[in-house]
């Protein structure tokens, strides 16, 4: 649609992968007649690797071309100028040269070798990848960490990128001839290690930002309720419960405990109160994704039947860590939230951690929560 308002034209449909983000992203090209998006390629069989394509298109949905073949991405970003791309991939994030023009086969980027460049840029791992200034910088979050690697910093890159032009990387040479080529070019293949470009680290800054937690004030009297205590067995078949604030300050059979004055009674005979459940495998943020409601069917769903505190191992940090803070914060209706945010398996997938090392699955860690 146009800026300035009009009738929407629709362009194509796009496939939706496992990934960070639930919804797809779509760039702009440089002179404003393209769109770039990610599609992911159809798996053949069950043992073959997903992969991504770089696609461009015009705004008429005409003349799709496939740019550049990835690994499993959750960030897909090319740069305003239309030379570079941003993409993060198992919980790291790397930047590769785009090429000037559509080539046949499509070119592809791998993490083990290819014809096509690539740098990793996070020391640690990262996510939701992006640029900024107008492409003079990349950014990056881990955690509560903001990362950023400004034009300044990439000189490395970019004097690579220079270096690599028309050097392909060997990726179909028989291991017989890797492996003599490794034997007679060890000295050389260390000097190149020793001399090749590296990124410089980036600057990063820790985001802070708090809430006063949501806390009632004065005082409440649930009176005449049958009350389950949690004291072994025990169960009262009319109590009266004093709360003050956020605490239970007294409960005991009705009559048996002094309410102070003003507080505000309300009676409860013919109910039973019983304490808070405990939900530890709870899923209840795979829908919306990335859409934050005023009222969470999920949350106010388990609180009508007692769950007053859930633990889900598996959901979409976008959604999971934001919507248990306003929870807190009494923004939004809800059992108190935890969870470790964006599932961990093993694999192949572009959210599934390869633990070749305790560094990296600790990095894979640290990224998911």
């Amino acid at each position: 649609m146009s800026a300035g308002g009009g009738e929407l034209q629709f362009v194509t449909s796009v496939d939706v992968a496992p990934a960070l983000r639930f919804h797809p992203q779509v760039h702009w090209s440089s002179d404003g007649t393209r769109l770039y998006y990610g599609r992911p390629l159809e798996l053949k069989g069950p043992a073959d690797d997903p992969k991504t394509d770089l696609v461009s298109i015009r705004l008429d949905g005409t003349d799709r071309k496939p740019l550049l073949r990835l690994p499993p991405v959750d960030d897909l970003a090319p740069s305003p100028d239309g030379q570079w791309l941003l993409f993060s991939t198992r919980d790291e994030v790397y930047v590769t040269a785009l090429p000037p023009a559509e080539v046949t086969p499509t070119p592809e980027v791998s993490l083990k070798e290819a014809s096509v460049p690539v740098w990793r840029l996070t020391d640690e791992a990262g996510g939701y990848a992006a640029w900024a200034d107008q492409g003079r910088a990349i950014t990056w979050t881990l955690g509560a960490t903001f990362h950023r690697l400004d034009d300044r910093r990439r000189d490395g890159v970019r004097r690579g990128a220079e270096g690599e032009e028309g050097r392909a990387r060997p990726g179909r040479a028989s291991r017989a001839r890797r492996a003599s080529r490794a034997r007679t070019a060890s000295k050389a293949s260390r000097r190149r290690k020793a001399e090749e470009p590296r990124v410089p680290t980036s600057e990063s800054f820790h985001i802070s930002v708090s809430l006063p937690r949501a806390v009632p004030s004065g005082v409440l009297a649930l009176t005449g309720a049958r009350v389950v205590t949690m004291k072994g067995d025990e169960i009262l078949p009319s109590a009266d419960i004093v709360i003050t604030g956020n605490r239970i300050t007294a409960i005991g059979t009705s009559g048996s405990v002094t309410i102070p004055s003003g507080a505000t009674r309300m009676d409860a005979t013919g109910t039973t109160i019983a304490p808070g459940l405990i939900d530890t495998h709870a899923h209840l943020h795979y829908s919306g994704f990335e859409v934050l409601p005023e009222t969470k069917w999920e949350y106010a769903a388990n609180l009508a039947y007692g769950v007053t505190t859930v633990y889900d191992p598996s959901a979409p940090s976008l959604d999971v860590f934001e919507q248990a803070e306003m929870v807190e914060a009494g923004r939004l209706l809800g059992p108190r939230v935890y969870s470790s945010g964006d599932v961990l398996y093993g694999g192949q997938q572009a959210r599934r951690c390869m633990p070749r090392s305790t560094a990296r699955t600790m990095r894979a860690v640290r990224c998911a929560g």
